[in-house]
């Protein structure tokens, strides 16, 4: 059941790992069931073939009140120090808005530290 106490106009779901991927499209079928689908987005399954992918990530975060980050093993293996990887672009987008972010800790996975994190995720 989802909590009655989430109250949201939109949703994003990031996925920062394989394990992620999983847990997230669990939790984007019940977040749909929750609030309806168009106010959930999911990169992959949000977007359109042939839609630019940069531009749809950046359109959706914009639309979103809220934007969970799932956490799992080998979660950032650095691929957020690349600025043209999508986790990072949706990550980034989210802290640009000044978007509520929730991270989601999947199978017993530490809470990042600063030193973790790129320097622009760090306020």
């Amino acid at each position: 059941m989802i909590s009655p106490w989430l109250s949201i106009a939109g949703a994003a779901l990031v996925a920062t790992s394989i394990a992620g991927r999983l847990v997230t499209g669990r939790l984007r079928e019940r977040l749909g069931q929750a609030f309806s689908d168009e106010h959930v987005f999911c990169d992959v399954a949000s977007i359109g073939p042939g839609e630019p992918f940069a531009e749809a990530i950046r359109t959706a975060i914009s639309a979103v009140d809220v934007v969970l980050v799932m956490i799992g093993p080998g979660w950032g293996s650095r691929r957020l120090d690349d600025e043209g990887d999508y986790v990072r672009m949706e990550i980034t987008a989210a802290l640009a808005g000044d978007k509520r972010i929730i991270p989601v800790l999947i199978d017993g996975t530490a809470m990042p530290g600063r030193d973790d994190l790129p320097s622009t995720f760090t306020r």
